[in-house]
């Protein structure tokens, strides 16, 4: 029973089209850190990014991929005096239906910032597929899990995950791990194939 199961999930996978491996391609990125006075945005925003600036009181850090079966972004900042910011937004595009993931988790603790990771259809910009928002309450630690999927139709998209804090004199940190995925282009095959082996074992 538990084979046919398998065999039949592998048999209605193979028949959706939002998991055939579409094609992810990227516009429009924008990635930039600010720490006081110290400022970074790099000359190819397409590139992967793993970079840092300081301030007197104050940090700010980003690593972030553009990969061909998602997106990853990791930022941390700390303010005092000072702020630190760690922003990225990118547009994408996907040229048929495909099924997504969303993970990971953020958190912001101080008393003033701002952090925030979304979805957004650029086609239908009134409505956000996924807006969560953390605005820092007074010396109060707040954090998120992200754990988000479905299906998006063929079309233009943005992802943002941003986060600042700091500026008042009154501590403030937080930090964003986010992995944005689509599966890869042979993915369900590989599945029906793992699957078969075990069919025939037993």
């Amino acid at each position: 029973m538990k084979i046919a199961r398998r065999l039949i999930f592998a048999a209605l996978c193979l028949k959706a089209p939002a998991v055939r491996g579409a094609t992810l391609g990227y516009t429009a990125p924008y990635r930039y850190l600010e720490s006081g006075f110290a400022t970074f945005e790099p000359a190819d925003q397409f590139a992967d990014l793993d970079m840092g600036v300081a301030g007197l009181d104050s940090m700010a850090t980003q690593r972030s991929a553009l990969g061909v079966a998602g997106i990853q972004v990791s930022s941390r900042i700390t303010g005092f005096s000072e702020r630190g910011a760690s922003f990225f937004k990118i547009t994408f595009f996907l040229n048929e239906p495909s099924a997504w993931s969303l993970t990971g988790s953020f958190e912001l603790l101080g008393s003033t910032g701002f952090a925030c990771v979304s979805i957004q259809d650029l086609a239908h910009q009134d409505t956000l597929i996924v807006n969560e928002v953390i605005y820092a309450p007074p010396l109060v630690a707040e954090s998120r899990k992200l754990d988000f999927g479905g299906v998006l139709a063929s079309g233009n998209y943005s992802l943002e995950a941003m986060i600042y804090g700091g500026g008042d004199s009154q501590s403030t940190r937080g930090g964003i791990d986010a992995v944005f995925s689509i599966p890869e282009p042979g993915a369900v095959q590989l599945l029906v194939i793992a699957l078969l082996p075990r069919a025939r074992r037993r």
